[in-house]
């Protein structure tokens, strides 16, 4: 892709290849289903704890950069600061597609927070952005990247994040605007960033 948009059927097989890989449909199956559990109960330092290491065990993040130790400072930073993490207004997938600066005022308001990702762990923090506060904050990581044309990692910062949270809403435009209705991502799409997501995820890798 990188110069253009991925075409539709092409998200579709990749979607389908992540739903039918065992390993990586279990896992996200496990995921939301832990969440689940620890979400119905009322916002306390333990549910954050433990949303923290359960996110952190997911997916692609490097167990050797992310560590113990760093687990638990970051989760205690967003424990201090959940009240204020649960108050910023995250938009729908409607209106972010309508308007970008909904996700940009989003972001804006978690540096006010969080002036820099805590412990530069940018990638962790948009995996618990989309799982634990609302899924249309797109997941940034190597994988997606790649996918997306960016070989070097830029700053772990939040302008990175915003940059990129526009690259995304630019893709998922364009299906919503060009694409058939039957397009898996065609809509707005309640769970289009998921879609598009699992796709990223596999365009991304080394998966046969």
């Amino acid at each position: 892709m990188p110069n253009g948009h991925f075409a539709c059927d092409k998200i579709a097989h990749a979607v389908m290849k992540y739903d039918n890989n065992p390993s990586y449909h279990n896992d996200e199956v496990a995921l939301q289903s832990a969440l689940a559990t620890t979400q119905a109960s009322p916002p306390s330092r333990t549910r954050v704890f433990a949303e923290v290491f359960l996110v952190a065990e997911w997916g692609s993040i490097p167990t050797k950069g992310f560590g113990f130790d760093r687990r638990i400072h970051v989760a205690g930073v967003i424990a201090d600061n959940w009240d204020r993490l649960n108050e910023t207004r995250v938009p729908c997938l409607a209106d972010w597609l309508n308007s970008s600066q909904t996700m940009c005022d989003a972001i804006n308001a978690l540096v006010r927070i969080f002036p820099a990702p805590p412990c530069g762990q940018l990638s962790f923090m948009s995996k618990f952005l989309h799982w634990c506060r609302r899924d249309t904050f797109p997941i940034w990581d190597s994988r997606a990247r790649r996918a997306l044309g960016q070989q070097a990692e830029p700053p772990r910062t939040w302008d990175t994040y915003n940059c990129w949270s526009e690259r995304i809403r630019a893709e998922l435009a364009h299906h919503q605007n060009h694409l058939p209705a039957e397009c898996c991502v065609a809509g707005p799409h309640p769970d289009g960033i998921r879609i598009l997501d699992k796709a990223l995820f596999i365009f991304g890798g080394n998966d046969p």
